[in-house]
């Protein structure tokens, strides 16, 4: 581990020189691929871009101990807090930002096209959140729900009309931003995964396993469906099963 001597914040060794661009990226935790598909995405998204690119990754929060970003360091990603871009902006020629989430792009995508207006700033969705927000305002009839739903439909909207570039989690989400921002180029960055090798056949399984992050607020209300509804059933024909 080094600091830099451009900014006392950023950490890790650039494995490739200067002629290489460099690409800012902006996202709210560092990636811990272990654990939910959002980090594996952008875990993946780093180690591709690490290949021919000098990357810089800002981050807003991070997990209690240095092993995460440790495996960034040995890709030669450089770490630092997102309080310092500015000062990274004018010290560097980055050739492109990434601000990933609509509450991270709209905290900084503003502030860092005033930094450098001729930098190029990719709004990374993930996902369209209004979307989720409002099917669960639906379903439960949730005003306070519907309201946030709505604010985030109106940054969502704003955050792609801003940006020269969005990436998209999925089709139909660019069909939905494409229908309210149109004209902005956009592009497919599906969660990745890596491949492994298979496992026992299906025959040879039993039981089942409920895969999510419970601090999002869907696979907290998906399990408890699960357990509450549909695993009763499940057990009228196999009484044996365990969750």
């Amino acid at each position: 581990m080094r600091r830099s001597g451009s900014s006392a914040l950023t950490r890790g060794e650039p494995l490739l020189g200067n002629e290489h661009p460099a690409i800012l990226v902006c996202d709210e935790r560092i990636p811990s691929p272990d654990r939910d598909a959002g980090s594996a995405r952008m875990f993946l998204i780093l180690e591709a871009l690490a290949k021919s690119n000098r990357i810089v990754f800002l981050a807003f929060n991070r997990p209690h101990g240095i092993e995460y970003e440790q495996a960034l360091w040995k890709m030669g990603i450089e770490t630092g807090e997102a309080a310092d871009y500015r000062r990274l902006i004018k010290q560097r020629s980055f050739a492109a930002a990434i601000l990933s989430r609509p509450a991270i792009a709209g905290a900084m995508l503003r502030a860092v096209r005033r930094a450098d207006p001729k930098l190029k700033i990719i709004y990374d969705m993930l996902d369209v959140h209004h979307l989720r927000s409002a099917r669960e305002a639906a379903l439960t009839g949730d005003l306070r729900t519907a309201r946030e739903s709505e604010k985030l439909r109106r940054l969502e909207t704003r955050l792609a009309r801003s940006a020269d570039v969005v990436w998209c989690g999925s089709s139909p989400d660019q069909k939905i931003m494409s229908r309210i921002a149109p004209g902005v180029p956009s592009v497919v960055v599906p969660t990745v995964h890596r491949l492994h090798q298979r496992g026992p056949a299906f025959a040879e399984r039993e039981h089942l396993l409920f895969v999510g992050n419970f601090s999002h607020r869907p696979n907290e209300d998906a399990v408890h469906f699960l357990a509450r509804e549909i695993l009763p059933l499940i057990r009228n024909s196999l009484p044996g099963v365990e969750l």
